[in-house]
């Protein structure tokens, strides 16, 4: 495939000791990102089937018995010793802290790979993870629906903006939805409300 496509590759231009900082800063992001999504999952699975799963313990067994056994464990272990109820294990004060003083440099060095042709699957899904939970409202979602109208002329909802995340609704509360005729040049969109 690679003699078929021709993907545009920049250059580095930049100095090697700040991508290097840059670099550091963004992996340990990243990685936060990763774990959180992990514990989320077992957090939602144990919900789902009443497994009461201890996430502290699970961190610690891991630390102390797996092919993880990353030190970065202990410090999940404390955060659920803390508070074993939080929501997301990005919002342990340590983690939050950290991702909220450099979650640019995550993006930053996303930016870079991109621009020198280097894919960086896991960087981008942790960074999104992160933003998506960071928003009021599902970006992702509204997303995925509008490609389906486009695709199959699903229809999709409208909310009332980026910090208003309620769903619009006609003045007897049924939610109003909307299709778009996405191949016509001025995209003309109908209420579909049924």
């Amino acid at each position: 495939m690679s003699e078929k496509l021709t993907v545009e590759k920049g250059k580095y231009e930049g100095k090697r000791n700040s991508l290097i900082d840059v670099a550091h800063d963004a992996l340990y992001i990243a990685k936060i990102s990763s774990y959180a999504q992990g514990m989320a999952l077992l957090k939602a699975a144990s919900k789902e089937y009443a497994f009461n799963l201890n996430l502290g313990n699970i961190a610690g067994g891991w630390r102390g018995g797996c092919i993880i056994r990353a030190q970065f464990l202990d410090e999940i272990t404390r955060a659920y010793e803390e508070n074993s109820e939080m929501p997301n294990l990005l919002a342990a004060p340590r983690f939050a802290k950290v991702v909220n003083g450099s979650l640019g440099k995550l993006a930053l060095l996303i930016e870079i790979a991109h621009s020198v042709g280097v894919p960086v699957p896991a960087m981008d899904s942790a960074y999104d993870y992160i933003v998506q939970l960071s928003s009021p409202v599902m970006v992702s979602a509204q997303v995925s629906a509008q490609q389906r109208d486009y695709f199959g002329a699903h229809g999709y909802f409208k909310i009332g903006g980026l910090d208003d995340p309620r769903t619009m609704t006609t003045s007897d509360g049924k939610i109003r939805e909307f299709h778009t005729e996405w191949m016509l040049p001025e995209r003309p969109e109908r209420e579909i409300t049924k």
